[in-house]
């Protein structure tokens, strides 16, 4: 958004408030929610959006030993939006979100490695701000979510996820919270819905740039569109590569055949022959030799 009309993060967020709540009166929309960042995003690597953090309560590991999370900042509704469900715990509120205490929801993955055996709501985790010249902060876990991919599969994956609220401020976003990705469910073809979406939003603020409006399935498409080039051209020349081993045996093989063409006449002749005298002799190891002799 220009910086002119939402100077600040609470001007921002009261205007995502506002195209949520305008969207989810729409017909046809199931569920509404915003974020930071969608799965598999070209900037949604291993880099983007990540930050050491360390357990309440236990020793800090030394600087270089950190594990890492990657931070998803979100609306209540997201999780329902995108059909993720809450394996424990619960998800954000609109308190979560004016940031009077502060929360997180971790992935199972986080939370096996961390609390193995225990229920790690209610536990805490800290950052380490102070290597950015802020004060250390620790955070609840409310709520644990499953292990989603959210890296494209040609990147490395952070197996830590950690989601916040929006309106929750925290030292590691890299960002300013002047953007966000409206994500919807629809009942119906979500590419009908785009037009009544578009001018939802543009009854609250027609100056507002709206860009890369389409299903979730086509964006995860079109950025596996250079890896499917990829292995169809593979699978093309391996194909061929094949055809032309097939060729190349065959022709081998005939000249093979072609110049014993001779022995193989002849071994012909020899099982012929072999054949021709098997039976009389079989005949004659039959007969009694008593019976030969006087005769």
């Amino acid at each position: 958004m220009p910086d002119a009309k939402y100077p600040n993060e609470a001007a921002c967020k009261a205007l995502f408030d506002a195209v949520v709540e305008k969207v989810r009166q729409l017909p046809g929309v199931s569920a509404v929610g915003t974020t930071d960042t969608l799965p598999f995003v070209s900037a949604n690597d291993d880099h983007f959006n990540t930050g050491p953090f360390g357990i309440v309560g236990q020793p800090d590991p030394d600087q270089g030993h950190r594990p890492r999370a990657k931070l998803q900042v979100i609306s209540p509704d997201y999780f329902r939006t995108r059909e993720i469900p809450l394996l424990k715990g619960r998800g954000f509120n609109l308190e979560d979100e004016q940031g009077k205490d502060r929360v997180v929801i971790v992935n199972q993955e986080l939370a096996d490695a961390y609390f193995p055996g225990q229920d790690p709501v209610g536990k805490q985790i800290h950052d380490f701000a102070e290597i950015q010249g802020f004060a250390r902060t620790n955070y609840t876990i409310v709520g644990v979510v499953p292990t989603i991919r959210h890296a494209s599969p040609a990147v490395q994956r952070t197996p830590f996820q950690t989601y916040f609220p929006y309106g929750q401020p925290h030292p590691y976003i890299q960002h300013e919270d002047d953007f966000a990705t409206l994500v919807l469910r629809t009942e119906r073809d979500p590419s009908l819905l785009l037009p009544a979406v578009h001018r939802a939003i543009a009854s609250i603020d027609p100056d507002l740039p709206v860009s890369d409006s389409d299903s979730l399935e086509n964006v995860i498409a079109k950025t596996l569109q250079a890896r499917r080039a990829a292995l169809l051209l593979v699978m093309l020349f391996s194909s061929f590569a094949l055809a032309l081993s097939a060729v190349g045996l065959y022709g081998t093989l005939a000249r093979l055949v072609s110049l014993r063409m001779r022995d193989i006449v002849a071994l012909v002749l020899s099982l012929a022959a072999l054949l021709s005298c098997l039976l009389p002799t079989l005949r004659a190891t039959q007969i009694d030799p008593m019976t030969a002799l006087r005769e």
